[in-house]
């Protein structure tokens, strides 16, 4: 008997140039009004934006430690699980299927963490990209209706990214009989995590990719009537 895995990963890639330039926020006071009032409001404005980045890349940071950390967790409970894994695959007389089913193991296991630091990798990306697109419209004094949307997609794809990182697979091996099924079961499993993962991951991209069209299309128009 063969066994095999056959994964796909989406590569997630968003390339594209902006211009960082200064922001804009409702003007409150009537002095504002004035040359030396906007350029006042407009110097506020670009530090808060500032801020705002300089504190989206501490938290990515943090993510990124966070993830890793819940990646480690992972492995000790796996140590853990290995034990009786190993006792039970003992057990099995064909010491070719032993090979191949304690490859297919250790593979998943490499397989996991790749998957996972590349889809947390891809959002560090696309959230310093909002960003950047937040500046940009800021800075036209644009509201974009899909900003909120793009943040919201980000945090429940990270959702998705942080639970997997946390899963350990195993396989829970019955005797030779079932060997196959149980093997089976297990990378069925991961597959549909990991698909579910990266369907998160691309809904994220997409909804940064509409958000940067809405800014594109909105500063076209600005410009035109300008």
């Amino acid at each position: 008997m063969k066994y095999g895995i056959s994964l796909f990963l989406a590569s997630f890639l968003l390339i594209f140039s902006s211009t960082l330039i200064l922001s804009q926020t409702p003007i409150e006071a009537d002095d504002s009004l004035t040359p030396r009032g906007l350029e006042r409001v407009t110097t506020e404005v670009r530090e808060r934006v500032q801020d705002r980045i300089e504190t989206a890349k501490e938290n990515r940071e943090e993510i990124r430690l966070s993830v890793q950390q819940r990646l480690e967790d992972a492995k000790e409970d796996i140590a853990e699980q290995k034990e009786q894994f190993r006792e039970r695959l003992s057990e099995i007389k064909d010491e070719r299927k032993q090979a191949i089913v304690e490859r297919l193991d250790t593979r998943l296991q490499t397989l996991n963490e790749k998957f996972v630091q590349h889809a947390n990798n891809t959002l560090t990306r696309l959230t310093l990209i909002l960003d950047k697109i937040e500046e940009r419209a800021s800075t036209e004094g644009i509201s974009l209706v899909t900003l909120s949307d793009a943040r919201a997609a980000i945090d429940i794809a990270q959702g998705f990214v942080n639970e997997q990182a946390g899963k350990s697979y195993v396989f829970e091996i019955g005797d030779e009989n079932t060997l196959g099924e149980d093997v089976s079961s297990t990378i069925i499993a991961f597959k549909s995590d990991i698909q579910k993962m990266n369907e998160s991951v691309r809904s994220a991209r997409q909804v940064v990719q509409d958000t940067l069209q809405e800014l594109k299309s909105l500063v076209s128009e600005t410009q035109e009537d300008e």
